[in-house]
């Protein structure tokens, strides 16, 4: 969680670490709002993960009630409305076909984002996630 490294060590101790820092978040920010979008929706549509997985994450990266969170649902429900509008104008229908999944599995470089997937997946465990239809 590279990000949640920048935003700690705002507050270090070291004039130096300090300094860097308050140069380098902006540009993480700018950088990482670019793409973050992309990557939640493409998490979320991973069958693995779904959309509580980034609620989880926002909440711990944003806090509860983040505005980030709101935003990747309102992305979602348009990105469907989008497609499901497309569906009916064009009249078509559905097609059967075979689905080729590849076997990529995530690679949690360290130990921290290790950790808090093994705390989501406890939590899909005690809330019973895994049962929930599809999304």
């Amino acid at each position: 969680m590279c990000y949640n490294s920048l935003r700690l060590s705002i507050n270090s101790p070291d004039e130096y670490i300090r300094k860097m820092v308050e140069k380098m978040l902006p540009k993480f920010e700018k950088y990482w709002s670019d793409f973050s979008m992309i990557l939640t929706i493409a998490v979320v549509f991973d069958p693995r993960y779904k959309l509580q997985f980034v609620d989880f994450f926002y909440k711990k990266l944003y806090g509860p009630d983040s505005l980030q969170f709101e935003l990747v649902k309102g992305k979602l429900f348009a990105l469907f409305d989008e497609y499901s509008n497309s569906y009916v104008d064009n009249g078509n229908q559905a097609r059967s076909g075979s689905a080729t999944g590849n076997n990529v599995n995530c690679d949690f470089t360290n130990a921290d984002s290790l950790a808090m997937v093994e705390e989501f997946n406890s939590l899909d465990v005690e809330f019973g996630l895994s049962q929930q239809q599809s999304q």
